[in-house]
């Protein structure tokens, strides 16, 4: 794919003449294949002087510039075309103010650049301002290169600047106006959406809000076609003109929120005093009518209190944004209206019930302006409202940036909180921006960042072991000599999957009297692997020797059930939930001794212990999440987890922890809240890993440090996550 093809475009531009300058954008991406191979050019030229005379400079420099590079140059190197175009423009500026056109001398700020397989060439004079965005740093590219003051025409543009791209480079051209408006933290808030055109559009709503209405700027992105995700394209518009209205078309022909509740007022006081012209001319008619005929009306109605019907007068209030009385006074006024409306309708005669049917229709209408109007009011008023929420909660998270940037990131953090929660109260409102939901998720994202928070969509699966053998139940899993090592508990196998291919086996089998697999532990120096079996049976499967052993202790006794078991040295650990007992075994002979007590009784409490953990110092891993260093028997006193961040930030439920003499960590995994959880041994959180419900279940997880993996255990399959 050439470099041309992956260039994404946008621009923000104005469409009629400014009073005090000239502003000209061209973006020329050549179709012609012998022009495309010398790549696109983009110019911006302002002259800060009034339209005419300087009108001719902007077509000078793109028209001449233009036609040396693309044509006239003899040159075959991008490069000294771009210098054979700026020479040329230069003889020609310097030819105009030669014949006493000097108006624009002064008052010129333009960038000329060319993006060419992968190359940039960029010069320019005056204010003008170029940025490049690379990942999370940004270069003022401008910002060193000022051209000369006072410089002769024919060294107009005499700066010139060339350097290589990147795919995800992101650039960005303007007038120094743009910049009276808009931080460069805003800028690169912007500048991370997914394309140019949602960028100018981030802009420009600040733009249209400030009324900055002299701003032009090109918005270039060199995309990675193959990391786009077409459900994220946008339909957005790559121009938006700052003198257009920003709404739609049915905007722009008067029919914005503004307008209709305007012309609703203006419609509304206009049907008032036709009603009240109806109701005289009505009640002139009513004068006519017979006093028998009165009578006899006045039978057919239940007698009631007198109505007052003052607020039909030529008082009635016609001003609906004042807040009246409401509720009772509403029912009131009702009933009023339509008890007199049926005394109206018996007392009229059927040839003068038209003016009634009249006065009802425009009662009618009158309703539905009213309504009209209400409603657009309300609606101008919150979209109001949620756009200063919106606006608010951008400045903080362009000041979380800021403070990002500063290394503090505590501030950056209770910023981006305070944005965060802003955007939730709005965002299930109707007419809610969709500006909020990208929002939240880019608040998201930085927060993950500040919190180390990794997100694990789709780990690589090593290997299934689930065909291994009938009915398999994977649990357990260590890494050794370059394999992963697991055990059906649902049988006696132990199985194997090489970590760097995925090939899989049975390794061996404990015999059948032992009972099922149930723990599995390493002595890595040893290259041994111990399996604990259901019936308290003790084996050794010896990697050199490529033997399964059974190991006895001098006592002959089958050893404690067992919670879980683990090493250190060469020495094996057992934990009995039951009893509340931690219980080693040391070599002896061909087996192991008797065992002995770890901790003394009552020195710690060992019935909620889920997991542990030995390297020297013994680490306990509870069900309410504490975890407990000690040593030689005594509590380590002053170890915590601390500084885990929110929303958990505590471990809840955890199932496993590992460690080993070698590492500086201690991995926690919780199925609870779908992560890992990694400490240094001090308990203070360094970083975690949060994972995606379709893995199921995470059963058991091990970790090479030297080669930076962490393996989970889940659904019989074996999953590998770079650290």
């Amino acid at each position: 794919m050439d470099i041309e093809s992956s260039l994404k475009t946008a621009k923000i531009l104005t469409q009629n003449k400014l009073s005090d300058r000239f502003l000209e954008t061209k973006i020329y991406e050549p179709a012609d294949p012998a022009e495309s191979i010398y790549g696109n050019t983009y110019l911006l030229v302002e002259v800060t002087t009034p339209w005419f005379p300087t009108a001719k400079i902007t077509k000078l420099i793109r028209n001449t510039f233009l036609e040396e590079y693309y044509h006239l140059s003899p040159n075959r190197q991008e490069f000294k075309r771009f210098e054979d175009g700026l020479k040329a423009v230069n003889k020609k500026l310097s030819d105009l103010a030669g014949a006493g056109q000097t108006e624009w001398i002064g008052n010129l700020n333009a960038i000329i650049a060319t993006i060419s397989a992968k190359k940039l060439f960029l010069s320019h004079t005056g204010t003008v301002e170029a940025y490049l965005f690379r990942q999370n740093k940004i270069s003022h590219i401008t910002e060193n290169e000022d051209s000369p003051k006072n410089a002769a025409p024919i060294q107009t543009f005499s700066a010139l600047i060339n350097g290589d791209l990147q795919l995800e480079d992101k650039l960005v051209f303007s007038n120094a106006e743009m910049y009276n408006f808009v931080s460069i933290d805003t800028l690169r808030n912007a500048i991370s959406q997914i394309s140019p055109s949602g960028a100018i559009d981030e802009i420009s709503h600040i733009l249209f809000r400030e009324k900055a209405n002299k701003v032009n700027a090109i918005f270039v992105y060199l995309a990675d076609e193959n990391k786009i995700d077409a459900k994220l394209q946008t339909s957005m518009p790559d121009t938006i003109f700052l003198d257009a209205p920003e709404e739609g078309s049915i905007w722009k022909h008067g029919f914005s929120p503004k307008n209709i509740a305007t012309k609703t007022k203006r419609g509304i006081t206009s049907f008032g005093f036709a009603l009240l012209g109806a109701y005289s001319f009505a009640a002139s008619r009513l004068k006519r009518g017979s006093k028998e005929e009165q009578r006899k009306t006045e039978k057919r109605i239940l007698k009631s209190e007198p109505k007052d019907l003052s607020y039909m007068t030529s008082s009635i209030d016609l001003n609906l944004s004042q807040n009246r009385s409401r509720g009772r006074d509403k029912k009131n006024l009702l009933a009023n209206i339509f008890s007199y409306l049926t005394l109206i309708y018996f007392r009229l005669k059927n040839l003068n019930r038209k003016w009634l049917y009249g006065l009802i229709a425009l009662l009618i209408i009158l309703s539905v302006f009213v309504g009209i109007y209400y409603k657009v009011k309300t609606q101008s008023k919150s979209s109001s409202d949620l756009t200063t929420v919106l606006a608010s909660a951008q400045e903080k998270i362009n000041s979380a940036d800021t403070q990002a940037a500063l290394h503090n990131e505590t501030e950056a953090k209770k910023l981006l909180s305070e944005a965060q929660a802003m955007l939730l109260e709005i965002k299930d409102k109707p007419k809610s921006p969709v500006e909020v939901v990208i929002l939240l998720e880019k608040i998201q994202e930085k927060l993950n960042k500040l919190n180390k928070i990794v997100l694990i969509d789709n780990p690589k699966e090593l290997a299934n072991l689930s065909s291994l053998a009938t009915g398999v139940e994977a649990r357990n899993l260590v890494y050794l000599g370059g394999a992963l090592y697991s055990l059906n508990t649902n049988g006696q196998e132990l199985l194997v999957a090489i970590a760097d291919k995925g090939d899989k086996q049975i390794q061996t089998k404990i015999p059948d009297n032992a009972g099922k697999a149930q723990n599995l532990a390493v002595f890595e120096n040893e290259k041994i692997i111990v399996i604990e079996s259901a019936k308290g049976m003790v084996f050794e499967f010896n990697l050199k020797t490529n033997k399964l052993e059974e190991k006895k202790n001098e006592k002959d006794l089958p050893y404690p059930t067992a919670e879980t078991i683990s090493t250190y040295l060469t020495t094996l650990y057992f934990l009995n939930k039951d009893e509340g007992q931690m219980i080693k075994y040391a070599p002896s002979g061909s087996g192991y001794d008797k065992g002995r007590d770890v901790y003394k009784i009552g020195a710690v409490n060992l019935k909620d212990v889920n997991s542990f953990a030995v390297d020297g110092n013994i680490y306990l891993l509870h069900e309410d999440g504490i975890i407990d260093k000690t040593l030689k028997g005594t509590l380590d006193a002053n170890f915590k987890v601390k500084n885990i961040p929110e929303p958990n930030s505590q471990l809840t439920e955890p199932n496993q922890m590992v460690t080993n003499s070698d590492s500086s960590s201690l991995y926690v995994l919780e199925n609870k809240n779908r992560r890992v959880v990694e400490l240094n041994k001090n308990g203070d959180y360094l970083r975690q890993f949060v994972f995606k419900e379709n893995l199921g279940e995470i059963n058991n997880i091990a970790v090479n440090e030297k080669a930076k993996k962490l393996y989970l255990l889940a659904n019989n399959k074996i999953f590998e996550i770079d650290l």
